[in-house]
């Protein structure tokens, strides 16, 4: 659900850090004023991919829904939300260090 409903974008390890939010330089963008300029962080490290609220430094203003604080592990097929978007991800594990 969401403006961005039916819409696939692929990242490889190498695209990280992947922003969320407002901003121009955020991989996945919104012009939405309900989210922050950077909403989420998505980055690779130690061989996973790990999601934080804000920049990574600050927390955004109306946090990123997937029940966890500061940040979350991801995993095949999780879902969370942010604003008015639903995330799932598809995790190809052949890129796995």
């Amino acid at each position: 659900d969401g403006p961005k409903a039916d819409t696939s974008i692929t990242f490889d390890k190498q695209s990280s850090p992947i922003r969320v939010g407002r901003m121009v330089d955020c991989a996945i963008r919104f012009d939405d004023s309900s989210l922050s300029r950077y909403q989420c962080i998505i980055i690779y490290q130690e061989g996973e991919w790990v999601l934080y609220d804000g920049n990574g430094k600050k927390l955004s203003t109306n946090g990123t829904w997937l029940f966890a604080d500061e940040f979350f592990k991801i995993y095949d097929g999780m879902i969370f939300k942010i604003g008015q978007t639903l995330f799932r991800t598809r995790l190809n594990y052949k890129d796995r260090v």
